[in-house]
């Protein structure tokens, strides 16, 4: 079979993709961040913000597809998601010629692409890209399950139940649980979820992908007293939003919940991925972290080869 490329523009187009977009995600080691479900559902709700130009590249020796879109603030090109997912990759299989003519086919749209955040390592797509450090993930291992420890959150928790808390655990599908957190959330400074919409686009994310999500919740009655919105990933958990009310500061709810939920999760054999940042909350529990990377390709290497030699189907 010849090399051809589809760009889907549209939901309908991006419908299209499903099987093979499926097929990709099976096949390599990625996170939810690059399945359709998730992508699709950030075309949907962010579609006044980001414009798709979803490109697909297949032959006998090879499939990719960059899930790309037009940033309506800055006109470049990025990936999808919008500011919420953590983690940012293509899908790829093969011996890499559908990724160069699938790179050639954003690049003949004269746009930079910008890409935030790629995990290390970086892998071959992306060597020609400018790399600049961007934060770092903490992670807690189960290799390391000794050093997770830690005798005074034990006791912060100990004595929030004591005080008469509750320790809960819900499904992504109790959306108005996970509605609260994050507009109780965003009552806290600026951050990410003061913008309804994406509280909205989450609310949705954890209700479609209810057996993935998990979250924690510490209540004093019909208060919230910490809370931690988590989903699992193959064999890791993601720790994805922590909430706590401030009034309960002194026995640190926010970080005793995390560390209970930590413990129970490597007791379960699994990883716990404290997700983008280097907060001291975070430091205090990990045992490792991977760096991220923003990444940069100009629309001059992205085109590697001439665009009209291009069949566009």
């Amino acid at each position: 079979m010849p090399l051809k490329i589809f760009i889907a523009r549209s939901p309908e187009e991006i419908e299209e993709l499903r099987g093979p977009w499926r097929r990709l995600f099976t096949s390599g080691s990625y996170t939810r961040f690059q399945s359709f479900e998730w992508n699709a559902l950030a075309v949907k709700i962010f579609a006044e913000r980001q414009s798709p130009v979803i490109v697909h590249a297949r032959d006998d020796d090879g499939e990719a597809i960059i899930p790309a879109a037009i940033d309506g603030a800055s006109g470049d090109l990025v990936l999808l998601g919008e500011t919420l997912f953590d983690y940012r990759d293509i899908l790829c299989s093969g011996n890499g010629a559908a990724v160069e003519t699938a790179f050639e086919a954003l690049g003949a749209l004269g746009k930079e692409l910008c890409v935030t955040a790629v995990r290390e390592p970086l892998g071959a797509v992306w060597a020609s890209a400018l790399a600049v450090p961007f934060a770092k993930a903490p992670a807690a291992l189960t290799q390391n399950s000794s050093r997770t420890v830690h005798a005074r959150l034990g006791r912060c928790l100990r004595r929030i139940l004591k005080q008469g808390c509750v320790l809960r655990q819900h499904s992504g599908s109790d959306t108005a649980i996970v509605r609260r957190i994050f507009e109780l959330k965003a009552g806290q400074g600026d951050n990410l979820f003061r913008d309804p919409l994406r509280v909205v686009f989450l609310c949705q994310l954890a209700h479609l992908d209810a057996g993935a999500f998990d979250v924690f919740t510490l209540m004093h009655q019909d208060n919230i007293v910490s809370a931690l919105i988590t989903f699992r990933d193959a064999n890791w958990r993601r720790f994805y939003t922590t909430y706590f009310d401030e009034r309960w500061a002194a026995l640190s709810p926010g970080s005793a919940l995390l560390h209970e939920v930590m413990q129970q999760t490597l007791t379960a054999g699994m990883d716990c991925d404290f997700m983008t940042g280097e907060q001291p909350y975070k430091l205090r529990l990990a045992t490792s972290s991977v760096p991220l990377y923003t990444l940069r390709f100009s629309s001059g290497q992205m085109l590697g080869h001439r665009a009209s030699r291009l069949a566009i189907a």
